[in-house]
């Protein structure tokens, strides 16, 4: 009998068949969003927290070409970047990309991805001159530019609109136990 993997829920992995009955280690995948909005004018910080999202079949593909050594792009500091926009097309992981007609990236901060124990944590600062608009979908990618490189997971839920007096920071913390 072969095992059956499936994403049952959006941050969920469950593993069945022979080899899991066996085991009392069950793995999952879990995903906290937090974006910070500071409005520059009063100072004013408030910050969203979301859970949740759906792996990209294109960004697992690059995830386990970087296992196995294979050509690909990490989702590195130099690489890295938050992609939002204002998308409200349910997420599916056949997708590659933002769906929405505004989108922007923004690259890491400086000391960004970091890596402790089962968590990495990606976070970009979008400044009062980026990404003003509605912010309904959001993910990580490998490039700063819109359109290029993978896209490895998408989340589709409102944080409010953005406007040139707020100061947005993003960040994605993804744990695997």
């Amino acid at each position: 009998m072969r095992d059956i993997y499936r994403q049952t829920g959006p941050d969920t992995l469950n593993v069945t068949g022979v080899d899991a009955l066996n085991t009392k280690d069950p793995r999952t995948y879990h995903v906290r969003w937090a974006v910070d909005k500071r409005n520059v004018d009063t100072g004013e910080t408030v910050t969203d927290v979301r859970e949740g999202n759906i792996l990209l079949t294109v960004g697992i593909t690059e995830l386990l070409n970087l296992l196995a050594g294979n050509v690909a792009t990490p989702f590195n500091n130099a690489n890295a970047a938050i992609a939002v926009g204002n998308g409200t097309t349910a997420a599916s992981t056949a997708q590659t990309d933002l769906t929405g007609g505004s989108k922007e990236r923004q690259g890491m901060e400086p000391t960004y991805p970091q890596v402790s124990g089962n968590q990495i944590t990606w976070r970009a600062k979008f400044g009062t001159a980026k990404a003003n608009f509605q912010w309904n979908e959001y993910g990580v990618a490998n490039s700063v530019t819109s359109g290029a490189g993978v896209l490895l997971n998408r989340k589709v839920e409102s944080l409010g609109e953005k406007t040139a007096s707020d100061e947005w920071t993003l960040t994605i913390t993804i744990t695997l136990s």
